[in-house]
């Protein structure tokens, strides 16, 4: 899995997301389902209009098979399936396949939840994931993590899966350095 630091990885000059995710098949056009949590979106308003205008520069590699769907970010999306089903629901919805991805962009919670619904699309035994953090914690974690999972009759991670992220574009933020070393990290 590879692993790549960048800032502004939805700038369209920024050719980290592509790279990671045409290594395999350089010449196919990939379809992406993306997975963005509210709270990043509350925070980042234009943050549908910059992967669609990242993916539309990137046409000869990547395509949105749908729009972005937004989910609810913290524990509250782990809290049973029905976050993972949504998603679940669009990879079916998108025709998602075993040569797409969902990109999951934000959290640990969201990219747990969106790496285990990628997991359990059991009709293609899985989906390739790429995981964009947004916090410090989620970078560390989830982020690079092969553990997923939601939680179910009131145990934490009671179903789960194991699936490395397909790349893990790092941590993206835009603030300065020493506020990251200090624990904080804004956004993608």
């Amino acid at each position: 899995m590879p692993v790549a630091f960048t800032t502004g990885v939805f700038e369209a000059t920024n050719q980290t997301l592509v790279q990671c995710v045409t290594r395999l098949e350089p010449q196919r056009c990939h379809r992406l389902l993306v997975v963005i949590d509210a709270g990043v979106r509350a925070v980042w308003p234009a943050l549908v209009e910059d992967i669609t205008r990242y993916v539309d520069v990137h046409a000869s590699s990547l395509t949105l098979a749908a729009p972005p769907i937004v989910i609810d970010g913290g524990e509250a999306a782990k809290e049973g399936i029905a976050s993972a089903m949504t998603i679940v629901s669009a990879i079916n919805a998108a025709g998602i396949d075993r040569q797409s991805y969902v990109l999951a962009v934000g959290g640990g919670a969201v990219l747990d939840v969106a790496s285990f619904a990628a997991a359990a699309a059991v009709a293609h035994r899985g989906v390739r994931v790429v995981r964009v953090p947004t916090t410090t914690l989620s970078q560390g974690d989830s982020g690079v993590a092969v553990k997923n999972g939601v939680n179910f009759f009131d145990k934490k991670n009671f179903i789960g899966t194991f699936v490395p992220p397909f790349c893990f574009p790092g941590r993206q933020g835009s603030w300065p350095w020493g506020s990251v070393r200090g624990g904080r990290s804004p956004r993608a």
